[in-house]
């Protein structure tokens, strides 16, 4: 039996995250401590742009360490993530946008499909001019460019990055209703 600070000290330089981004191999990997600093300056970022408690965010980017790193910060903060596959085109991505209203979008420069490098910035133009009317913010995060991200991570200068404590059922569940790309409400089972 430990207590919580023991338990966290104990694990703190074991790895808990390993990357691999195709077809490169760009290889990342975090203990959890490590971790754990870059969620909460990724958390203080997402205040710094101003999303707090109940907004959403849309991440359209790759497998990568920063993707993880929002959505844990999301988490971290109380707001929500929409994750959209990087694989999808613009009308599937404004959609997206604008079914969530999300209050951010974050993108990479590109990514990988089918041994190819493909441009996300177009498609990403594209889907904000369909759908991209809630979004206030749109950051991109640039391979090999440790500066795009710095940049982003310097709007927390000054933020807090602690826990936002939130009940059990918060937010509501009629908030967190998305478009899904496998399953419309019409089609979806009644429970009897």
């Amino acid at each position: 039996f430990f207590s919580s600070r023991r338990r966290h000290t104990r694990f703190r330089n074991v790895t808990g995250v390993q990357t691999c981004a195709l077809p490169i191999c760009e290889r990342a990997t975090y203990t959890y401590l490590e971790l754990l600093e870059a969620v909460k300056r990724v958390a203080a970022a997402l205040r710094g742009l101003g999303v707090g408690k109940g907004d959403r965010i849309t991440v359209y980017m790759p497998t990568c360490p920063e993707a993880i790193m929002l959505m844990l910060a999301t988490v971290r903060i109380g707001a929500m993530h929409s994750v959209v596959f990087a694989g999808f085109g613009a009308n599937a991505l404004g959609d997206r946008l604008a079914a969530s209203g999300s209050k951010a979008l974050f993108t990479a420069d590109v990514t990988y499909r089918k041994g190819k490098d493909v441009a996300l910035g177009p498609i990403v133009d594209d889907a904000m001019k369909a759908g991209g009317r809630s979004v206030e913010h749109l950051v991109t995060w640039t391979r090999g460019d440790p500066a795009s991200w710095d940049a982003f991570l310097a709007r927390g200068v000054g933020q807090s990055s602690d826990v936002e404590r939130m009940e059990s059922n918060e937010p509501d569940r009629k908030s967190t209703r998305l478009n899904s790309s496998h399953v419309s409400e019409s089609r979806m089972p009644s429970s009897a």
